[in-house]
């Protein structure tokens, strides 16, 4: 018995079938075929192959069936290809979005353009007065997003809505005369939004001085 590596056989069949394809002697091909049977193959560590050719037979059972094969054909024949002959992927509707709505969605959490809505000015105002007031649209939710306070001396103020029937309110506290500017990516409110019809305010918690002016603003959104 001959011991080839696989090179080696490689080698002397590509010579032989050279021959057989220029002599045309029919003994060329019993040669390589006697060579086949009787030769031991090894791989480049020198290991036989024999070992693993005697594992590649399968049961029937484990082969797909052709329906089975049919049944990818039916998914893979739905397959569309560019000029390119890359894969063409049609996302769906909803993900296909533009950049002013990727922008808003990044910038405030939601599909929103935040807008101020300023209050007038007030002097010396009575407790409890709206100094500016939002009432959110049939059908929508409100989102607070940023507020502005102005007043000429210390006061607190709260900013109120409704959610779920539920009254909520934020203090401020000024511990002097100034103005407040305040605005965020996250809602105010978030996961409590300002229920349809009801409104938004600011109202400032003790009476304004005789004199002393007031002013608030918010920044709303709603959808």
């Amino acid at each position: 018995m001959v011991e080839l590596t696989y090179n080696e056989l490689k080698r002397l069949l590509t010579e032989k079938l050279r021959e057989e394809l220029t002599s045309g002697d029919p003994n060329t091909k019993k040669l390589l075929t006697d060579l086949l049977l009787s030769a031991i193959l090894k791989d480049s560590t020198g290991s036989e192959l024999s070992s693993y050719v005697k594992n590649i037979d399968v049961l029937l059972s484990t082969r797909a069936s052709e329906d089975t094969l049919g049944s990818i054909r039916s998914k893979t024949d739905k397959f569309s290809f560019d000029d390119q002959n890359r894969l063409a992927i049609q996302n769906p509707p909803n993900l296909n979005i533009d950049l002013t709505t990727l922008q808003a969605l990044i910038r405030w959490g939601r599909n929103v353009t935040p807008t101020w809505v300023i209050g007038q000015e007030y002097t010396g105002p009575a407790a409890g007065t709206a100094l500016v007031s939002r009432t959110v649209s049939t059908g929508k939710t409100g989102y607070i997003y940023g507020f502005m306070i102005t007043a000429g001396e210390a006061n607190d103020f709260k900013i109120n809505w409704t959610s779920g029937t539920v009254a909520y309110s934020k203090r401020i506290t000024f511990g002097g005369k100034g103005t407040v500017y305040f605005t965020n990516n996250i809602a105010l409110n978030e996961g409590l939004p300002a229920d349809a019809g009801t409104s938004v305010t600011i109202t400032n918690v003790n009476a304004g001085s005789s004199g002393i002016v007031y002013q608030c603003a918010l920044l709303y959104a709603e959808m």
